[in-house]
C-alpha cells in the first residue's frame, strides 16, 4: 500500500501550523508540496524529510490553486504511477487524533478496506475552530464542509485529474468541491473529523481575511471572515485532537471582543 501526501502550502511555518501538518503526515510514503513561494523558512523545514519532493513557485499563484494542484497531481503520478492512495489535507489542518500514530496503521487500514471496495474517495467531517484551540464555529455556513463532508483521502484509479481553471475555490462541473480532483465516482464518509486551524487564531484569520482581499475576493465569501454575529460555537469532543498538539486557547470565543473592533 504506497500512500502519497499531496497539498499546496504557503508561509505555514509562522503561522505556527508546518510541524502540526507533517505529523498528520507520518503515514505517507512520499509527500508532495506545491510551495506558493513561502518567506518564511517553511521551504528550509521541508528538507528536514528526505521523502518530500517540492514544485517551488518563484511567486505566490495561490489564485490560480486549481492550476497549481493540476500541475502537482501530474508529477506527482508521473513519478510513481503505482500510488494506490493520495492523502490530501492543507497546510493549517490536522487529521483527527483517532487516527493518527501506529505508524500509520488506522489510515492504511481504511484506505485497505476502502480498496477492496473500490472506493475511490473518503469524505471525513469537517471542524473549523474559531478563534480557540477547543471551540469550533457553526453558523454562516462554518459548518457546510462538516455537512458535506471534504475527501482527504483519493483512491488512484486511474481518472484522477484537475478541472484546471483560474480562481478561488469554487466548484467542478460536476459540483463537487473544486480543491478536490474530478474522476472519484464511488465514495464514502467515514466518522472521523479533520480539524482546521485557519481561523483558531486571530492574527492568522486576519492575514487570511486581507490575503483573499488581495486577491480580489468580495462580498459575502470576504465578509464572513470577521463577522461575528450570530456566532454559534461548539467543544471539540476528547479524542479528536491529537494527543501531541499543544492546547494554549481554549476561551469561549462569545466572550471575545469582537473582530470587527479589533
Amino acid at each position: 500500500m504506497k500512500i502519497v501526501g499531496f497539498a499546496q502550502l504557503h508561509n505555514e511555518l509562522s503561522n505556527g501550523n508546518l510541524e502540526n501538518w507533517f505529523k498528520c503526515m507520518e503515514v505517507c510514503d512520499y509527500i508532495y508540496i506545491y510551495d506558493q513561494n513561502s518567506t518564511d523558512g517553511s521551504k528550509e523545514y521541508y528538507k528536514k524529510f528526505d521523502n518530500v519532493v517540492v514544485i517551488e513557485s518563484p511567486t505566490n499563484d495561490y489564485e490560480n490553486e486549481r492550476i497549481c494542484k493540476g500541475t502537482l497531481l501530474k508529477k506527482l503520478l508521473a513519478d510513481h504511477p503505482d500510488t494506490d492512495w493520495i492523502y490530501w489535507i492543507d497546510g493549517d489542518t490536522m487529521m483527527d487524533g483517532r487516527l493518527l500514530g501506529h505508524k500509520g496503521y488506522y489510515i492504511r487500514d481504511l484506505c485497505k478496506h476502502a480498496s477492496e471496495q473500490e472506493i475511490d474517495g473518503i469524505y471525513f467531517g469537517h471542524l473549523n475552530l474559531w478563534r480557540s484551540d477547543i471551540w469550533y464555529r457553526l453558523d454562516n455556513h462554518y459548518d457546510m464542509f462538516d455537512k458535506d463532508g471534504r475527501r482527504a483521502l483519493w483512491r488512484n484509479n486511474g481518472k484522477l485529474y484537475f478541472h484546471e481553471q483560474r480562481g478561488l475555490h469554487g466548484r467542478n462541473p460536476d459540483m463537487t468541491d473544486a480543491q478536490e480532483p474530478m474522476g472519484m465516482e464511488r465514495n464514502i464518509r467515514v466518522p472521523f473529523y479533520l480539524i482546521h486551524r485557519g481561523f483558531a487564531a486571530d492574527e492568522q484569520l486576519l492575514r487570511k481575511y486581507n490575503n483573499y482581499k488581495s486577491l480580489g475576493q468580495v462580498g459575502h465569501d470576504l465578509d464572513r471572515l470577521v463577522a461575528e454575529d450570530g456566532l454559534t460555537v461548539e467543544p471539540i469532543q476528547p479524542g479528536i485532537l491529537p494527543h501531541w498538539f499543544d492546547i494554549k486557547d481554549v476561551e469561549n470565543p462569545t466572550t471575545k471582543t469582537k473582530l470587527v473592533e479589533l
